[in-house]
Formats: C-alpha cells, structure tokens, sequence
C-alpha cells in the first residue's frame, strides 16, 4: 500500500507540473520581459533578429511558439524549415512570398493581425519596409533552416566540410596522375622507350587545386572562428 500511495502522489506531481508548464499567460510587457536572442533557431538567420521563446523549445521534439522582432529595411532570401508552422503578425508590415528565389513580385504584404503559412520544406522569402515587424509563430520542432539561392547575412563565407572534401578529393586525385607519369617516365627509361610528355597544363591544375584549398581552408578558418 505504501508503495502505491507513492507512486500515486508521483504521478500527481507530475501531473500537476505538466499542467502547470501548459498553463501560460504572458502580457506583451510579460513577453518584453523574456530573454531574447539573436537570430535563434527556427528564424531564417538573418543578423539581427531578436527571438523570444514563448512555449516549448525550437530545437526539441514537441509544440514551441516563438516572437520574432525583424529591423526596418531587412530583406530575407529564400529557405525553408523542416516542420509545419503558422505566423501571425503582431505589429508592423510584413511582405511575404513563396518560391525558390527571391521576388517582389511574389510579396504580399500583410499588416498586424494577419495570419500565414510556412508549409514543411516550402521555400519562402520576405521583407520588412521603414519599421520593424513583429511575428509570433508556431511550429512542431525540432525545426531548423535550409538555405535557398543566394546567401543570406547569417551564411558562412563557405560550407567547411564539403568544399573540403571536395578540394581534397580532386588535389589527390591529380596527384595521383602525376605519380603514375612519373612512374611511366621512369619505366620508359629503364626499357629504352621514349617517355610519352605530360599533358599540357596538368601541373598547373595540381597547383591550381592545391591554391584553391589553401584558399577555402584559410577562408573557412576565418568566418567560422577556426571551428
């Protein structure tokens, strides 16, 4: 009996701790008074915009709700998130549209009180006039942001790991061919046979590749801190 008059008084607590985190009223001075911070997850990542978590949190599974407050002047390339979310404007004139690529053309603008959608892994872009904005959306994380077109203000100068790679593969790759011309040349020597030439340009693609990656490697070093 002990044991079940514990396990029910845990049950209980929990319970009532659920209800209590689902239980929010928030002022706007309430929501002035939350901690903000800079172009925190779920937002296209444009330096700054001031995010205030609401409910939940964006990078874990389950219902969250962020504000964001978006500078005048600000144009927001196009991208996508992975999760189904809904905005509503709070404040301000928010022009928005959908599509691969940024275009005027596609913008609509939408006043306070309006309301919009960010389908799952829709491309959309958007743009604030001569005041800030403000918008509270609501999403089921974990969300993120995919980059579409040109790059915005928060993208890195490069994508560290691929172009990398990349660079590595192809610099290797011709370093391999040069090896096995030498390898040629010496054998042709050894028989007798004259050495077939090496083609026309291929060291200087080698030391073309090997610039280029000290140049991505010294690039990448400097926009993302060495990391």
């Amino acid at each position: 009996m002990k044991i079940l008059f514990t396990t029910a008084l845990i049950i209980a607590a929990v319970t009532s701790l659920v209800h209590a985190q689902e239980e929010l009223r928030l002022s706007p001075s309430d929501i002035n008074a939350l901690t903000s911070v800079n172009a925190g997850a779920g937002t296209s990542g444009v330096s700054g915009i001031q995010t205030r978590t609401l409910k939940g949190d964006a990078t874990k599974s389950g219902i969250y709700t962020i504000q964001l407050t978006i500078p005048a002047n600000v144009r927001i390339q196009a991208h996508t998130h992975p999760d189904d979310r809904v905005a509503t404007v709070i404040s301000g004139t928010w022009y928005i549209g959908y599509g691969a690529k940024f275009d005027d053309a596609k913008l609509k603008p939408l006043t306070a009180g309006s309301f919009y959608t960010e389908p799952p892994s829709v491309a959309h872009f958007a743009k604030t006039g001569n005041e800030p904005v403000v918008l509270q959306i609501t999403g089921n994380g974990p969300t993120g942001t995919g980059q579409k077109g040109t790059r915005t203000q928060s993208q890195p100068t490069c994508r560290r790991q691929d172009r990398l790679i990349h660079l590595r593969i192809t610099s290797a790759r011709f370093r391999k061919m040069a090896r096995r011309r030498n390898q040629r040349a010496r054998s042709g020597r050894l028989t007798g046979r004259k050495p077939k030439g090496q083609p026309a340009g291929l060291a200087t693609a080698i030391a073309c590749v090997s610039s280029r990656f000290d140049r991505y490697e010294a690039t990448c070093k400097l926009s993302s801190g060495g990391h």
